[in-house]
């Protein structure tokens, strides 16, 4: 509709209000994973291809903001496919319109796409990969959302997906129905993501004919539509969060070497103010130049519950249909040929495995006896029996306290080779850190300001540090016993830098 009514006020003034509206494509186009299918998003799961949809919608673009990059994906997008007069998203007569000018398509549709791309306000979002074209490609999704539309959008802020030669972790659940249960009870809903979960007592009630009440997780607070612009974004409660740091990075200055990228939010307001004083989120993907495990991928929460009784959650969901394997802090998942090894570096956590998938003696998916969908100690099965194929979810809970700091380390390696990375937890004043394979450390202040100092004892060898949640302003930097300035800006809180030994920052102002 927006290409549309874009289309009709180029043509009949010469101009279109919408700022912005011609790199909208682009950004969509970003979702893209190396197989040809598509990060998720809301109601659109992983198993979306962009041709199934975006043909229609890349031409338009292209035709109207004369982009021959554009093009380039469309054609690409409708490949060999047939198009009749009864195709419901490209039809022949449009296709002819969209094709009549001279603009050609370029030879390659990656030249002008970002291999980082920050998608910003009000999603607050970062999609980044190691490379385009690559078959084993590692790319990561990061999202704090800061306004939330409803509908078919879901309770998703502070979310993440990790990909690498196939989806390692995603979002769950399936959109088989709209009105149906699962579709937004689990589905649409926390329980289904990569996020928090603070589970309060208090609002849950099986017996409950509200279905918000009897299928209640813990998870984010669930709205309804708003009916005009004006009154979504005045409204207090369609506010979910807000980004309070981002940065990205690459090894070169022609950024086709990505380093790395980093996202914070304040997501509060996405949880119930009953139930949560304080919840913040702070992600940083690492692409390493070890080709055996390519990427690491650190998460920092700041959890304050408002009963310490109630219990808090990190959900990480399996993409695979076969059961992780769980050994100490360690949890282990491989999809298409990847590997995911997570380590739960949260001090007292236990890990909580929920999942698992029947088959009836043909082989066929047994929807009632699984446990994929699993809510409230029951299965909440799809309408139909649809299945996402996914084994379920694995849950680190953390221990009986008020305030909790998760922290949750990541990489991604070969499927069948049991590769292993050193993988630890450093507590120092200020701060807590992980530190892997010895030479990376991801170091989260914890002063909630960002004000305080930061003291770290790193051990031998040099570290690409990447310390997040400072100040904006100038600190003092101490390595090795020598001091430097650093100005911090005021929207990243956030510093990479190479470090030995002991890691001092102070603030000056």
């Amino acid at each position: 509709a927006d290409l549309f009514s874009a289309w009709i006020l180029k043509a009949a003034v010469g101009a279109h209000p919408y700022v912005g509206i011609e790199r909208v494509m682009h950004s969509v186009l970003g979702y893209e994973c190396a197989e040809g299918k598509c990060f998720a998003e809301g109601d659109g799961t992983y198993d979306l291809k962009p041709q199934e949809f975006f043909d229609q919608l890349t031409m338009t673009a292209a035709y109207v903001f004369e982009d021959p990059y554009l093009l380039r994906w469309a054609e690409d997008l409708l490949g060999d496919r047939v198009i009749s007069t009864s195709t419901s998203y490209l039809s022949a007569p449009l296709y002819v319109i969209l094709r009549s000018t001279e603009l050609r398509p370029a030879e390659d549709r990656y030249a002008k796409m970002s291999l980082i791309q920050y998608n910003g306000a009000p999603i607050g979002q970062y999609i980044s990969r190691r490379a385009w074209r690559d078959a084993d490609g590692c790319a990561t999704y990061m999202k704090i959302k800061e306004i939330t539309t409803a509908n078919h959008e879901h309770k998703d802020a502070g979310s993440f997906e990790i990909y690498y030669k196939a989806p390692l972790t995603c979002d769950a659940g399936c959109y088989a129905n709209y009105g149906h249960e699962h579709t937004q009870f689990y589905h649409q809903m926390t329980v289904a993501h990569n996020c928090l979960e603070i589970f309060n007592p208090a609002r849950y009630n099986p017996d409950s004919e509200n279905k918000a009440e009897k299928f209640y997780t813990g998870g984010q607070i669930r709205g309804g539509e708003r009916s005009d612009l004006a009154s979504w974004l005045g409204s207090p409660d369609h506010r979910t969060g807000s980004v309070t740091g981002r940065d990205e990075g690459y090894y070169d200055g022609d950024r086709t070497r990505p380093h790395y990228a980093y996202i914070a939010g304040d997501i509060t307001r996405a949880y119930f103010a009953d139930t949560v004083s304080h919840v913040e989120r702070r992600m940083l993907t690492v692409y390493t130049e070890d080709e055996a495990a390519p990427m690491a991928f650190f998460v920092y929460d700041d959890v304050e519950a408002t009963d310490p009784s109630f219990e808090k959650r990190f959900l990480l969901h399996i993409a695979s249909g076969d059961a992780p394997v769980i050994d100490g802090e360690r949890i282990i998942t491989e999809n298409g040929g990847g590997r995911l090894t997570c380590h739960a570096l949260t001090e007292g956590a236990s890990i909580r495995p929920l999942g698992g998938r029947a088959y009836t003696e043909d082989g066929r998916y047994d929807p009632a006896a699984s446990k994929n969908y699993m809510v409230n100690g029951k299965n909440l099965t799809a309408n139909g029996g649809a299945d996402d194929k996914h084994w379920g979810r694995v849950e680190i809970v953390a221990p009986e306290e008020r305030s909790t700091r998760f922290l949750t380390a990541m990489y991604v390696s070969n499927a069948g080779a049991d590769l292993r990375r050193s993988v630890s937890r450093i507590s120092g004043e200020g701060c807590i850190a992980a530190l892997y394979d010895g030479r990376y450390a991801a170091v989260f202040a914890t002063d909630r300001e960002g004000k305080a100092a930061l003291s770290l004892d790193l051990g031998d060898g040099e570290h690409s540090c990447y310390i997040s949640g400072l100040a904006g302003g100038k600190w003092r930097v101490t390595v090795g016993g020598e001091s430097s300035e650093v100005t911090v800006h005021k929207l990243r809180r956030f510093l990479n830098i190479k470090a030995t030994g002991r890691l001092e920052l102070e603030p000056i102002d």
